[in-house]
């Protein structure tokens, strides 16, 4: 068993128990589309994310995911943090032709109904930005966000 994911379950229990938010359950069609999606996911986390969205943390396959599903068991996107290593090719060429890979914050693996996206989120100095590439390490977007939005 891994310590720290125990540690960071133990502590979300406690959180939730100190401002005492009343857990509320899923339908059982999304736990049942949950449950098809993710056989044997552990340390699994519900939290509803507005009047029809559903967002869960949870273990999956030795990684630690977030998925999306709406309020009739429809799976909308999952997430997952990768390493730069794993990365398309064509990806990582052009970070490492383009930018300092050392500023690298986070790196996503985004899964879709219908695609398979990669989201960077780099930060130099003062420039905060975020790719997105397709599979085949196409950038589809890139966003700038100013480093004073973040503090607020």
């Amino acid at each position: 068993m891994n310590f720290g994911r125990t540690l960071k379950f133990i502590s979300a229990v406690s959180l939730f128990s100190m401002i005492k938010i009343k857990y509320k359950k899923p339908a059982n069609n999304i736990l049942r589309v949950f449950k098809e999606k993710y056989p044997n996911a552990t340390f699994v986390c519900w939290m509803q994310t507005d009047a029809l969205d559903w967002n869960v943390h949870f273990n999956w396959k030795q990684k630690e995911y977030s998925a999306l599903f709406n309020n009739k068991g429809r799976w909308l996107e999952s997430t997952t943090l990768v390493l730069f290593d794993f990365l398309p090719s064509k990806i990582k060429i052009h970070f490492i032709k383009n930018y300092n890979i050392q500023s690298i914050r986070k790196i996503y693996e985004i899964h879709t109904p219908s695609s398979k996206l990669y989201k960077i989120e780099w930060c130099y100095e003062v420039s905060y930005l975020q790719f997105f590439y397709d599979t085949k390490g196409n950038l589809i977007q890139k966003i700038e966000i100013e480093c004073s939005s973040l503090i607020n």
